[in-house]
């Protein structure tokens, strides 16, 4: 979705039709990352592997402490709780959504026809 943090801000002023704040910089020595290996790094197409292989070390370089965060029965987990939550957000989001976006009046009078 981006390249670097100054694309990260930018992609969110246009996503929150807000303005763009210039990130600060900040010291990330003796920060703690936890760095889940099960599940999420398994199926990496190899490209992907090889750019976060080069920012964990370049986050280590930095000072940053990775530690090892695998999550067990992560995969039964997510499909225990990853579609009931999708099904109560997206209408509560989809309405405000239409309504901010001045929609929510013209879905209404399709709904009557």
């Amino acid at each position: 979705m981006a390249r670097d943090v100054h694309d990260v801000a930018l992609l969110d002023a246009v996503l929150t039709r807000g303005s763009m704040a210039q990130p600060a910089a900040i010291d990330v020595r003796g920060l703690r990352l936890g760095l889940p290996e099960q599940h999420f790094q398994e199926s990496l197409h190899a490209d992907m592997a090889r750019v976060l292989a080069r920012v964990v070390a370049l986050l280590r370089e930095a000072g940053v402490i990775f530690v090892k965060a695998d999550l067990p029965n992560v995969t039964a987990l997510n499909a225990a709780v990853s579609f009931p939550i999708v099904l109560y957000e997206t209408k509560a989001s989809l309405q405000s959504f239409l309504r901010e976006s001045g929609w929510a009046s013209a879905c209404n009078s399709c709904r009557r026809r």
